[in-house]
């Protein structure tokens, strides 16, 4: 063929460097021989298909995979890693765990939710009230291995059902 074999005006085939080419105004498909597939637009490469498969962006941390009015309707991934923030604007299912290394976690909005054990290993710091789940349903610690808490810091006042209290000074043991 020589250099080059042009079809009209968009598909080119160029020995030198053995690529096949389809141009339309500033955009361009083209393959090169075992190298990729690269996608342009405005003469920018936008999207490039490696010769192992791997589809990536033509820049790094510049192009976005859907918008705002055009998403893609599932993601199925055997593996993931998110190198900066991750917004999930609905709700966020684990199926099995969180760990999270350095940072912490903080919710916000409707709080929330721990379904069957847990642990928490570190101090956990509370802004608002601990609430059971249901009323005179759960204890705080246990009794059978025993799991029970060494002391309790309170600022005013504790209460035992509707019979005993604690209050704040003197001779304030009231039952």
């Amino acid at each position: 063929f020589g250099t080059s074999v042009v079809v009209g005006s968009t598909v080119s085939l160029l020995a030198a460097t053995n690529e096949l080419q389809y141009t339309s105004g500033d955009g361009r498909i083209s393959v090169a021989g075992a190298n990729a597939l690269r996608v342009s637009t405005n003469g920018v490469e936008r999207l490039v298909v490696s010769a192992a498969g791997h589809v990536l962006p033509g820049a790094d941390s510049t192009y976005d995979l859907g918008s705002l009015t055009q998403r893609w309707a599932n993601l199925y991934a055997y593996n993931g890693q998110v190198s900066n923030d991750l917004t999930v604007s609905n709700t966020l299912n684990v199926g099995n765990g969180v760990v999270v290394a350095g940072g912490g976690i903080t919710v916000g909005g409707g709080g929330i939710t721990v379904l069957g054990n847990s642990s928490i290993t570190g101090d956990l710091t509370v802004g608002g009230n601990v609430l059971p789940g249901a009323d005179n349903a759960y204890d705080l610690g246990e009794n059978t291995t025993p799991l029970r808490w060494r002391s309790g810091y309170f600022g005013t006042s504790v209460v035992v059902g509707t019979s005993v209290s604690l209050q704040t000074g003197p001779d304030r043991l009231q039952y």
